[in-house]
């Protein structure tokens, strides 16, 4: 399980648990675009969670066409529509006593947020061509890096989803103002792509964490991510960091491992 420093994922799960909501609410603000570690928050969230053995179901409303947003949300029946040759389950039944990820919520159009406002309040829904209504429960994450105030204000987001959204907002900096958590993520990265690669990786020089830190990450999370990935995949018995743009991180060893397995 990911374990991080600096964001408060812990107390946020244990507010949820303390306060007993069975259809709790929480939102994240990624600032500076995209990239800094919304999913991997939730994730981290659901699995301290008394739901951690339910689905974790996740969504990215901005790569949905808008007009099939709705059917892979809440779902539809045969023939609700032209090419609906079959039933579909949407997302909150597949997540039903789990937990829902939402990100990029803002994108969602204005003529499907009272839908989606009614199941976080009443808990229930249609699917798109049935009049059956289904009850679920499930807790919603939901992440943006819009401003959603400003949104509400300009009228192209629903004040009262906003503030239902809202229950347990946290603001996801940066990664280069959360330094604390690098070396959790590095952790995490290479444990994932070595288990992924086949390969033991054992040590992490100190010399290569403390150069990580250093970086700004303009890319954040996923610019991490994506080094770490690429690292596993080319080592031997050490990799060396190609200088990076704009970097100040300087050639030097990245990782060493012992008793590598090829599958």
């Amino acid at each position: 399980m990911l374990a991080l420093s600096s964001l408060r994922a812990l107390q946020i799960e244990e507010e949820y648990h303390c306060a007993g909501f069975p259809f709790a609410c929480g939102s994240f603000h990624g600032v500076d675009s995209w990239g800094t570690g919304k999913e991997l928050i939730a994730h981290a969230i659901h699995n301290i969670s008394a739901r951690r053995g339910c689905p974790f179901v996740k969504l990215n409303c901005s790569a949905i066409p808008l007009d099939l947003l709705e059917s892979e949300v809440f779902g539809h029946e045969k023939g609700a529509f032209t090419g609906a040759v079959a039933q579909k389950i949407g997302r909150f039944v597949m997540a039903n006593s789990g937990t829902l990820f939402l990100d990029e919520i803002g994108d969602i159009p204005l003529a499907l947020q009272p839908k989606l406002l009614r199941v976080l309040q009443e808990q229930e829904f249609e699917r798109l061509g049935s009049g059956r209504t289904h009850r679920v429960n499930v807790r919603l994450v939901a992440a943006t890096h819009r401003d959603l105030p400003e949104m509400v204000r300009r009228g192209k987001f629903r004040s009262n989803l906003y503030y239902r959204l809202n229950v347990f907002p946290i603001v996801l900096p940066p990664l280069r103002e959360r330094r604390e958590d690098i070396a959790h993520l590095v952790s995490h990265f290479v444990e994932l792509f070595g288990r992924r690669t086949g390969k033991q990786i054992t040590h992490i020089p100190r010399e290569t964490l403390q150069a990580l830190t250093s970086y700004s990450w303009p890319g954040n999370i996923r610019e991490l991510q994506n080094l770490i990935e690429r690292a596993v995949i080319r080592i031997m018995e050490c990799f060396r960091i190609p200088y990076l743009r704009p970097a100040k991180i300087r050639t030097r060893r990245l990782l060493y491992h012992h008793g590598m397995r090829t599958r």
